[in-house]
C-alpha cells in the first residue's frame, strides 16, 4: 500500500495543507504520524474523493438524534407526531445509502472533542457513571463487520457534566494525537438508562476511516429496513 505526504494529499483533493492536517486530527481522513509529519494511505484519499463532503446546513440535532432513536426502536419523544413522521420518511429514503449519505443525515448532532490525559484519568473517564462507550473499539458489540486493534477510546459524555470531568480528571482538549475522543450530544441527552443503542454506536463509526464508516453504514441500513414497516 502506497502512502502520501500532506502536500500530495492537498494537491489531489485541491485543498490547503492546513485543511488536510485538520481532517487528519479530526479523524475524517485516516493517517499516521511519522516524526512531526503525517503519512496518508493512498486508498484513504481515493475513498474520500469518491464521497466528497456535501455542503449545506446540517440537520437540527434533535432531528438527527430522533432518526437514530427511531432506528433503535425508540419513539423520539422530544419531537411531535408530525416531525416524527417526517423523520421516518427520511429514514426510508436512506435505506441502502452509503456512509456519506448517513453521515450527512446525522451530522451536527454532537461535538467530537479530542482529549489528552493520563492513562488512569482516561480509564476513570470511561468508567464514570453516565458515560457510555462508542466508536470502533466496540464495533463488534453491535454486530459491525469491523475489528480494530488498539483503537483510541471514544465515549459519549453528558455535556453538563463535561466541564467538571475536565477539571477533576485533569484532562485537556484539542491535542493532535488524542488519548480519547469525547462525544457531546447537542441540545438533548438522547440516551436512556441503558445508554446508546446500535444506531448511535454505528453512527459513531461514520467519523472513522473508510472501513469503519462502511461498517457503520451497513448496520444503519440493516436497522432502517424495519422502520416504518
Amino acid at each position: 500500500m502506497s502512502v502520501l505526504s500532506v502536500a500530495e494529499v492537498a494537491s489531489q483533493l485541491d485543498i490547503d495543507r492546513s485543511r488536510v492536517r485538520q481532517m487528519l486530527r479530526a479523524g475524517v481522513l485516516s493517517g499516521s504520524r511519522v516524526g512531526r509529519d503525517w503519512v496518508v494511505p493512498s486508498e484513504a484519499v481515493a475513498s474520500l474523493r469518491e464521497r466528497p463532503m456535501k455542503a449545506g446546513r446540517p440537520p437540527a440535532p434533535r432531528r438527527s438524534w430522533a432518526l437514530l432513536d427511531l432506528l433503535d426502536g425508540g419513539n423520539a419523544e422530544w419531537l411531535d407526531r408530525v416531525a416524527r413522521s417526517h423523520v421516518r420518511a427520511h429514514v426510508r429514503s436512506l435505506v441502502g445509502g452509503d456512509a456519506e449519505a448517513w453521515r450527512n443525515a446525522v451530522r451536527g448532532r454532537e461535538d467530537r472533542v479530542p482529549v489528552a490525559g493520563h492513562r488512569a484519568a482516561v480509564s476513570r473517564l470511561m468508567g464514570h457513571s453516565g458515560v457510555w462507550n462508542a466508536g470502533p473499539g466496540i464495533a463488534r458489540d453491535i454486530g459491525a463487520d469491523l475489528v480494530v486493534v488498539n483503537a483510541v477510546p471514544e465515549v459519549y459524555v453528558p455535556p453538563d457534566e463535561w466541564p467538571d470531568l475536565v477539571r477533576s480528571l485533569h484532562l485537556s482538549a484539542g491535542p493532535s494525537h488524542p488519548d480519547a475522543w469525547v462525544r457531546l450530544p447537542r441540545k438533548i441527552w438522547p440516551f436512556g438508562p441503558d445508554g446508546p443503542g446500535r444506531a448511535a454506536v454505528a453512527a459513531s463509526l461514520l467519523d472513522g476511516e473508510w472501513r469503519a464508516a462502511r461498517a457503520g453504514a451497513e448496520v444503519l441500513n440493516e436497522l432502517a429496513q424495519s422502520v416504518g414497516q
